[in-house]
């Protein structure tokens, strides 16, 4: 039984939703290590999502994942040490 559902392709969603609105094809391709044609047809939905690209995906949103909780921990102490210093 076909229930007719065709998956949707993810160059959309990333370019959508995870890359940053502001940078550029040629930015991101050069971020993610991928050639800037190969990108554009991913994000422009002709072609899927290779082996190699959700790679350098994966790649690219643990360093931004990263980079986001280092903020918050130094947030965190900075808060703590502001408090610190109101209570001395």
């Amino acid at each position: 039984m076909k229930i007719g559902l065709k998956p949707k392709p993810v160059g959309g969603f990333i370019k959508r939703s995870i890359l940053p609105d502001d940078m550029s094809i040629t930015q991101a391709a050069d971020i993610l290590s991928l050639g800037r044609p190969a990108l554009s047809s991913l994000l422009n939905e002709k072609s899927a999502l290779s082996p190699e690209m959700a790679l350098s995906l994966k790649r690219f949103l643990a360093l931004r994942w990263r980079r986001c909780l280092r903020c918050k921990h130094a947030m965190t102490r900075i808060k703590c040490a502001s408090v610190s210093m109101i209570t001395m």
